[in-house]
């Protein structure tokens, strides 16, 4: 197996909230994973983070996860095999400080690079996951981010399932509360929703608004 990519575990379990489950559209049955961002959709609530990586430009995938992720981990080391086509995400710990050692043998300090430390279960094993690609053309993302000026909204209608994702994502990126600032720009556009992180910046949930009654009496 080859390593593929470092991802922050947060983000990873905060967007997998948002994959669709069972969709004959099999691209939404998993998040996808770009050089900048890290992004989850079902079709009617999108998970969207920025993130720096490795990966190369031009490089993205969709990868389907199974099972959890440990909230003890900090990253997630990605390792696929082309030829299975099998993927393993292992669950690391936050990499430590690099440190600079002493050689006895020519007197001079050497750097000693940070090695990042496996989360371990009960019984002492690495905890992992796998997870496989899912073929297919990525959707444009990007075109789903309402755009334009904000605008005061006096009804809207909204589904409480995705804002109760949304409250989960904010606990999965370290947010004691599901704080979040939300940008309006009419009843039919999308909804803006800002998740205040206090380690990740940039988070939002994208929600489709739903059709409501009228207030006029027939």
């Amino acid at each position: 197996m080859k390593h593929i990519a470092t991802v922050p575990a947060a983000l990873v379990r905060a967007s997998m909230l948002f994959q669709a489950k069972n969709d004959v559209r099999h691209y939404l049955n998993g998040i996808m994973i770009t050089k900048t961002h890290i992004v989850a959709t079902d079709g009617h609530v999108m998970f969207v983070a920025p993130y720096e990586s490795g990966l190369r430009p031009g490089e993205e995938m969709i990868i389907a996860i199974k099972g959890k992720i440990s909230a003890k981990a900090h990253n997630l080391e990605l390792f696929y095999d082309d030829e299975s086509n099998i993927g393993v995400a292992r669950c690391v710990e936050l990499t430590p400080f690099s440190m600079r050692v002493k050689n006895h043998a020519t007197g001079e300090f050497e750097d000693v690079p940070p090695k990042a430390a496996a989360v371990l279960d009960s019984h002492g094993h690495q905890q992992c996951s796998f997870f496989h690609k899912i073929d297919g053309e990525l959707p444009d993302w990007e075109r789903a981010m309402p755009k334009g000026d904000l605008m005061p909204t006096e009804r809207l209608g909204l589904n409480f399932e995705f804002c109760d994702r949304v409250g989960k994502a904010c606990k999965e990126l370290g947010s004691r509360y599901p704080r979040c600032a939300v940008n309006l720009r009419g009843a039919t556009t999308a909804i803006e929703v800002e998740l205040m992180s206090p380690f990740y910046e940039g988070a939002k949930a994208i929600i489709m608004p739903c059709a409501v009654p009228s207030l006029e009496r027939k």
